[in-house]
């Protein structure tokens, strides 16, 4: 979680706590107020107050983008989308030069920037929203090929377990 966060905090704001969007986009990770309601009422999260007081409290942006994680680690699972893992994507606007295997960084990326329904429609119809700069496909391309996880080696490990077993058997 460390090394996604580090990098979604560089990508949403260049690590500015104090940052905030034309459209209300509050913070390191760039949190829509309507975002912050719904993570505070689903896990009863010290209230954030208001902008002025979100933007003062680094410690109060990091626990509300943990628990965005947890939520979005949790669709992930809930709707079986690491069955896309490995799946080629390629950046369409701000990244278009990187291509990367789909991992769950990229898919926590895609969710953060336009939402969990959006990373499902672009997972099974191609559509691929962006932000005016950033598409979908930019933070998933450049997220899955910056960081990875076991979650790359485990189809590598699986497909030498029949040759190992018949090697020593």
């Amino acid at each position: 979680e460390t090394k996604f966060k580090s990098l979604l905090g560089y990508m949403e704001s260049g690590d500015n706590y104090k940052s905030k969007n034309s459209i209300g986009a509050l913070g390191r990770y760039q949190f829509m107020p309507a975002t912050l309601n719904s993570l505070k009422n689903k896990y009863n999260l010290a209230p954030w107050y208001d902008a002025e007081y979100f933007l003062k409290s680094p410690l109060l942006q990091e626990t509300y983008a943990s628990a965005l994680i947890k939520d979005n680690l949790k669709f992930i699972d809930d709707n079986n989308l690491k069955t896309f893992n490995g799946r080629l994507v390629t950046g369409s606007k701000r990244f278009k030069t990187i291509t990367a295997p789909l991992n769950v960084y990229g898919m926590l990326a895609a969710m953060h920037l336009a939402g969990p329904k959006n990373l499902v429609k672009f997972l099974t119809t191609g559509y691929n929203p962006d932000d005016g700069n950033t598409s979908l496909s930019d933070y998933a391309a450049l997220f899955s090929s910056k960081l990875t996880g076991l979650e790359n080696i485990t189809p590598l490990i699986l497909a030498f377990i029949p040759a190992l077993l018949l090697y020593y058997l």
